[in-house]
């Protein structure tokens, strides 16, 4: 860097002799030499005062614009390097380097001073993203994209090179200067041609691997993917991480391309003609123990996330899931899930709910009961060996399992086993028994019946496990019942209720089921006060007379109960948080307190909230009460449309074109709207085309149904930012380029803001979509099962 400033610095000294003519230059050629060697080494505040001598109000307008921009330069480095650069003091400097710079854009000069402008360009984009108070990510590329334009037309290559990666660079990552991809990486909000570029110009091997690696995630997140890009994701990739220097950004760039490769790294064909992307573990595994053998554990924040993944990703695992219980006499099917696994052994154990758990050992919750299970004493029932056809690519497999026959209705336990050792376990229940309980502040009450027609099943057995906290410990106890002629337990002699977590198990004969649930009652969850705040009308204008009511109860473990004649302070807030009434009132017997209230003429408009206090001006609660809004009438219109001749259909814009649309402002009394400022962002993000699906009986619902797509979320980028000024009749036009990326649609909103003399505001906008195509169809058929010869 060191090394480039001064190649800068010297170019600079040279264009300025020629600029000042032999003529002595206002505070002498040496002390602006100094400034300029101070500013290359980094000695900003030192530099500061080299500027400081020189007198910028003489000699050429560039040289004065030069020092002045020195000077701004200069006093933000220095102040962001110490740490001083406060809110009010960045604004007002920020402010002076956007009007340096108009200012400058406007001056007519007759020598080129092609590399003076594109470095004042990289000191505003830095000012605004690489401080960390800033980080203005739409005007900070708004000067770089300049910098980039200017050096890339720069006759001096070399300069030019290493200007246009440098500022490739430091627009990728945050303001922080570091590499950490996660956070700070923008690369997906720079155009795929810059880095384009990057790679095209870079010569030596590490600014080559580095180029690729942004490359390579530009593409990788654009959508629409096809096969060509994703081979020239794989190949920027490769190239990227070719060497086997630690870089700064060789980290990233592993750990990326190797959780690509685990989630769409091969491209596949599908049986429709489209490609689709499939993991590709053995190439994302090759990545993931390269990176293991280059870092170590507090090397790299990376480490821990890829050696949990490669330790998925190559170890054996089995699961055996169940969907559901089972109704006596169904078809009893499960599946199994494996990795890594050629074959496994299925079993199948008889359970009896109410001694085969051992809640009391292990310190398990009560979701956990299934591990409590030792099945080293149960009676096993089905065993199965069977092949998994695994074929060593790290890729899971699935398989659905159908008993040949039905086991006996009752509770079982199916163990999948791998070389003897037990991978996975999971419940089977084949029973019309079900078990519900209800549990108040100081008792418990369980019913169990059949789940087919709701008769109660009398002289069940329930044992319910009780998980109670004795202070920074869990404990277990349970309790032992038998159900009723209703099929009803009820437990009231267990004690406190408070802080509990419960496991209720039911058996008739042969029918067997389980429950577990917390106390919903728990003192830890209940809050000692509620208040209910209404008012005549949601919404008021400033002196319209509100009426409001307030609802306190207080609550406690056995209920709520009602505040009768309870003394409370009622005050009402504004939005900004000011009181604009109070007073003390006593609940009456219903616990309520009401009252009546005229804001003013000039009261803050928004949101008013209601607040109780009580005697000790504790708070009892607080809500939203209602809103004070006042109507004014807009007093002008504004227009954003696509210019068409008469009798000719807008065709839309195709990626790479010339997007022009005319805003047209006018009084509702009849004016134009002439001379005003115009304000213009235009924002850009992906699109695409759905085609409306309506529902074969839309008259049995009001509403349509929502529809989601994966574009509906993505990030809205500020493309182009313009200041217009409307002509005499109230027009504006508006130019931009759209993307020439062929890779998917844009949709582009354009958003115009225009104030006149009175500084009224007025907002308009468009949506401008940017299609690959100027027509899409879609084919249907009547029905998706059809017979043969239909």
């Amino acid at each position: 860097m060191i090394k480039v400033m001064n190649r800068c610095f010297g170019i600079f000294l040279f264009c300025f002799c020629l600029l000042v003519g032999g003529q002595e230059h206002p505070g002498s050629l040496p002390a602006f030499a100094e400034g300029e060697r101070l500013f290359a080494e980094g000695s900003y505040q030192l530099a500061l005062k080299a500027y400081n001598s020189l007198s910028s109000n003489e000699g050429a307008a560039e040289i004065s614009f030069w020092i002045d921009y020195r000077r701004l330069d200069c006093e933000w480095r220095s102040l962001a390097g110490s740490g001083r650069m406060e809110a009010k003091l960045s604004k007002k400097i920020g402010n002076a380097l956007e009007r340096l710079l108009e200012d400058f854009e406007s001056l007519d000069v007759e020598v080129d001073f092609l590399q003076m402008q594109a470095t004042m360009y990289e000191s505003a984009g830095d000012f605004w993203w690489r401080t960390r108070q800033r980080g203005y990510w739409s005007k900070a590329w708004k000067h770089y994209e300049k910098a980039l334009n200017l050096w890339a037309s720069s006759s001096d290559v070399n300069l030019a090179r290493e200007r246009y990666l440098a500022i490739v660079w430091k627009a990728t990552y945050s303001s922080g200067g570091s590499y950490q991809f996660s956070s700070a990486f923008h690369g997906n909000a720079i155009p795929v041609k810059v880095f384009e570029n990057a790679v095209k110009i870079a010569s030596a091997s590490e600014d080559k691997s580095h180029a690729n690696f942004l490359l390579a995630v530009a593409l990788q997140n654009r959508l629409n993917q096809s096969p060509y890009i994703h081979e020239r994701v794989t190949r920027a990739f490769e190239i990227a991480i070719s060497g086997q220097t630690k870089h700064d950004w060789m980290e990233n760039a592993l750990a990326q391309y190797g959780n690509w490769l685990a989630s769409s790294g091969k491209p596949v064909k599908e049986t429709d003609g489209a490609w689709g992307f499939r993991p590709d573990y053995p190439a994302a595994v090759k990545i993931w123990r390269r990176f293991i053998g280059l870092y170590d554990r507090e090397e790299s924040r990376h480490y821990r996330q890829i050696e949990s993944r490669l330790k998925d990703t190559t170890s054996q695992e089995l699961d055996v899931i169940v969907g559901h219980a089972f109704v006596p006499g169904s078809k009893i099917r499960f599946n199994t899930r494996w990795r890594n696994i050629p074959r496994y052994e299925l079993k199948l154990f008889k359970l009896n709910l109410g001694s085969d758990l051992h809640m009391d050992e292990g310190g398990h919750r009560p979701s956990e009961w299934i591990k409590t299970i030792k099945t080293r004493k149960l009676e096993s029932v089905y065993s199965k060996t069977f092949d998994t056809g695994d074929k060593g690519n790290h890729e899971r497999g699935s398989q659905e399992i159908v008993l040949d026959s039905t086991p006996q209705d009752g509770a079982y336990l199916a163990v999948g086993l791998v070389d003897g050792k037990e991978q996975g376990r999971e419940f089977v229940l084949i029973s019309r028994l079900t078990v519900m309980a209800r549990a108040s502040s100081n008792r418990m009450l369980v019913w169990v019946c059949d789940s087919v027609d709701g008769h109660p099943l009398p002289g069940a057995e329930v044992r319910l496990w009780q998980r109670v906290r004795s202070g920074k410990q869990w404990r277990w106890s349970n309790f032992k019942r038998k159900a009723n002629d209703e099929g009803l337990v009820v437990f009231d002699d267990i004690g406190d209720f408070s802080s509990m977590e419960w496991l209720a198990t039911a058996r008739h004969e042969e029918q067997q089921n389980l429950s577990f649930f917390s106390n919903p009652r728990s003192n830890a969850y209940i809050q000692p006060w509620k208040i209910y705040a209404i008012s005549d009308r949601p919404a008021y204008r400033p002196e319209d007379e509100i009426r409001w009511k307030v609802i306190i109860r207080k609550q406690s473990s056995q209920g709520y109960a009602t505040p009768a004649s309870k003394k409370v302070e009622i005050k009402i807030r504004d939005p900004k948080g000011s009181v604009v009434m109070e007073d003390d009132v006593a609940l009456n017997s219903f616990g309520t307190a009401a009252g009546l209230w005229q804001p003013a003429l000039d009261s803050p408009l928004g949101i008013y909230d209601i607040e109780c206090t009580d005697a000790d001006d504790k708070l009892i609660g607080k809500a939203q009460l209602f809103r004070l809004e006042e109507y004014k009438r807009p007093e002008m219109k504004l227009s954003v449309d696509l210019p068409k001749k008469e009798g000719d259909r807008i065709q839309p814009p195709r990626p790479g074109d010339k997007i022009v649309l005319k805003a047209h402002a006018e009084y509702y009394f009849g004016g134009f709207v002439a001379g005003a400022d115009a304000e213009v962002r235009v924002y850009r993000k992906p699109f695409d085309f759905e085609f409306p699906r309506p529902k074969p009986y839309s008259w049995l619902s009001d509403s349509k149904p929502p529809r989601f797509s994966s574009r509906q979320f993505s990030p809205e980028i500020l493309a182009h930012e313009f200041k217009l000024k409307t002509d005499a009749a109230g027009n504006v036009s508006i130019e931009f380029d759209a993307e020439p990326d062929l890779s998917t649609d844009m949709s582009y909103r354009v958003e115009v803001r225009v104030t006149d003399a009175s500084r009224r505001e007025i907002i308009g906008e468009r949506v401008v979509r940017v299609s690959r195509q100027g027509h899409f169809a879609l084919i249907e058929a009547d029905h998706r099962l059809v017979r043969s010869g239909e």
